[in-house]
């Protein structure tokens, strides 16, 4: 597809029943992972949620634009339950959680 094509099709969605539904219920979180592979999140909603995390490489040769490679990869769903009072100190454990590694592409 063209730019002019993307941003059709992408105005056309973001305007239409699906889309309006779609970003009446998104949510965004950003969170930092510690060295030991732990992280917090901050006020988030109670609801299901879907997780798509990658990770990937970065290389540069010559000053050319970045290359991001994806390297690994975890489709994660759980449930936030609504809390008494809507707010508590008490983490959601979400057990280990493991990306799964990626082919290399050529």
């Amino acid at each position: 597809m063209t730019k002019e094509c993307k941003q059709a099709w992408s105005y056309q969605w973001n305007n239409s029943d699906e889309g309006k539904a779609f970003w009446k219920t998104f949510r965004a979180y950003s969170f930092a992972v510690r060295p030991d592979g732990s992280f917090r999140v901050e006020d988030v909603e109670p609801g299901t949620y879907q997780w798509d995390v990658t990770l990937n490489s970065e290389s540069r040769t010559n000053g050319a634009p970045i290359v991001r490679q994806p390297i690994a990869r975890l489709e994660y769903e759980f449930t936030v339950p609504e809390i008494p009072d809507g707010q508590t100190d008490e983490p959601l454990d979400l057990g280990e959680l493991k990306l799964t590694p990626v082919e290399p592409q050529q």
